[in-house]
């Protein structure tokens, strides 16, 4: 009942019973003036009696509001304290009205904030790269700063009784693979194992799931923030077609502090170009390890990171004996910045590589590598990509260069001596609707090779590709991509080939973007 509709009741009370007192004197007036016949009607007719009956019945109904009231009160001058504590104010005593309690809570208020400082500032929401698609799910699957969720997520399974949530992921994949001539590694597009010299002749065509991937999320609370442990697998565990088991990441994230298998620190998995091919350019940064990384933010979307990465050496190096190791973890740093429309990152590696060749124990050599790259939103929807890698001794972080020996060699005076290497590759993503896009991605790669290296050395090459992938449905995908790879040799003898890819993949859970 509003209050409005209270005060007019009690009006309309207050007036009945002034009518009834009124009428009730007149008859007394009347009856003592000498009136006659029955005692409880006047000498007008009033029954006197009968307003005395209807004046208690009134009396009883304003008996009954007066307690509705009181206890109306009393609640509006609960919640009126109520309010005051939460904010800071004066307790308004009983009896005060809700509408009373309100002003003067509102003005303790004023006066609690002008004896106080301002309230601290809103703490600074990160800023973070606009999502965009990619098949592979390379993005979702990198480690974030505070473990923040990459796109929109989905499919996130909270375990009963516990705080712990699993997201499981991955797809299930397969690639035909033709090659009008030979074009070297089977399930990866390598310029660099381009076969240069007679072969066989003859085209290819082959059909693998080697890309298909199982992956799972795990988060939960703790007293330092959300711990997250990520886990994926695919099945290029071998050198041929052949599906076998391989593990691409499994780390555990907490406070920034990572600790487990992941792609390098000195990596940039956001400026990676989406092809159908696995290998990506060949002038990309790629490489996993065993690694303790710690990231800190410093707000505006600037950050840091610092690796210590478990090290593998790639020797070119002839005697069968040659061993070559380590002594200390490769150190990676990273700075970062990140801002609406794209992201910029500047790292750097650096490595100690000591040989051992013939029972001759060589001094340690230093190895170095910086590289730049980023990723520019376009057009609302489109994307830029590029990134440059330029060092002596990082072979091993170059997708074309794997394998090679590329990281040291020994030089004609039999010297332990690194090698400089460069990659670089530029790539644009285009959407031409909400379902369709294409990618166009170029790169190149090359050594400064030293005289005492074999003929048959690798010296550079270059990678293009031109794609176009279709989304039948948020979690169904086809796709088809044109590659062309070019490998030339120390003493520079050259082979090309070209490769047509068709995907057909199919997601556990929406794309990521």
């Amino acid at each position: 009942m509003s209050r409005k509709t209270i005060s007019l009741w009690l009006a309309w009370c207050l007036a009945g019973t002034a009518m009834v007192a009124s009428a009730q004197s007149q008859g007394a007036g009347a009856s003592q003036g000498g009136g006659r016949g029955n005692p409880s009607i006047d000498v007008q007719g009033i029954d006197v009696q009968a307003l005395r009956e209807e004046m208690r019945a009134m009396e009883s109904q304003m008996e009954l509001l007066q307690n509705n009231l009181n206890r109306m009160r009393a609640k509006l001058d609960a919640v009126g304290a109520a309010a005051s504590l939460r904010s800071g104010g004066a307790v308004p005593g009983p009896g005060v009205s809700g509408v009373a309690a309100s002003g003067a809570a509102a003005a303790a208020d004023s006066q609690t904030a002008l004896a106080q400082p301002p309230p601290p500032a809103p703490k600074e929401k990160r800023q973070m790269p606009a999502p965009r698609e990619m098949i592979s799910q390379e993005l979702s699957a990198a480690p974030r700063i505070d473990n923040a969720p990459y796109g929109t997520e989905s499919g996130e399974i909270m375990i009963p009784g516990t705080e712990i949530g699993v997201r499981l992921g991955g797809f299930a994949r397969v690639d035909m693979i033709r090659d009008l001539k030979p074009a070297g590694f089977a399930t990866g597009f390598i310029p660099s194992t381009i076969p240069i010299g007679p072969t066989l002749a003859g085209d290819d065509t082959r059909l693998d799931i080697n890309q298909s991937r199982i992956s799972m999320d795990i988060r939960r609370p703790t007293r330092f923030g959300t711990l997250r442990v990520f886990y994926a697998n695919d099945f290029f565990g071998g050198t041929t077609s052949d599906p076998i088991y391989h593990l691409r990441d499994l780390y555990g994230q907490v406070a920034n502090v990572l600790a487990g298998y992941t792609d390098s620190t000195f990596l940039d998995v956001d400026a990676t170009p989406e092809t159908l091919d696995n290998q990506g350019p060949n002038g990309n940064t790629t490489g996993s390890a065993a690694q303790v990384r710690y990231t800190h933010p410093f707000g505006r979307g600037h950050s840091l990171a610092i690796g210590a990465e478990g090290a593998v050496v790639d020797v070119d190096a002839s005697p069968d004996d040659a061993q070559f190791t380590s002594q200390i973890p490769d150190i990676a740093l990273r700075y970062r910045y990140e801002a609406e429309k794209g992201h910029f990152q500047f790292s750097s590696i650096f490595r100690d590589i000591q040989g051992n060749v013939g029972g001759l124990i060589h001094p340690h050599v230093f190895g170095w590598g910086v590289t730049a790259a980023g990723t520019r939103t376009m057009f609302s929807r489109d994307t830029a990509l590029f990134q440059f890698t330029y060092g002596s001794g990082i072979g091993h972080y170059l997708s074309d260069l794997v394998g090679e020996g590329s990281d040291v060699t020994i030089d004609g005076d039999g010297e332990l001596v690194t090698l400089p290497a460069l990659g670089g590759f530029g790539g644009y993503q285009h959407s031409w609707n909400a379902r369709s896009r294409s990618t166009l991605t170029y790169g190149y790669t090359k050594i400064d090779n030293t005289s005492a290296q074999d003929a048959t050395a690798f010296h550079s090459s270059h990678y293009a590709a031109l794609n176009y992938i279709w989304n039948l449905d948020k979690t169904i995908s086809f796709g088809g991509e044109f590659l062309y790879g070019r490998h030339t040799q120390f003493d520079r003898t050259a082979a090309d080939a070209t490769r047509l890819q068709l995907s057909i993949q199919y997601d556990l859970f929406p794309s990521e973007r």
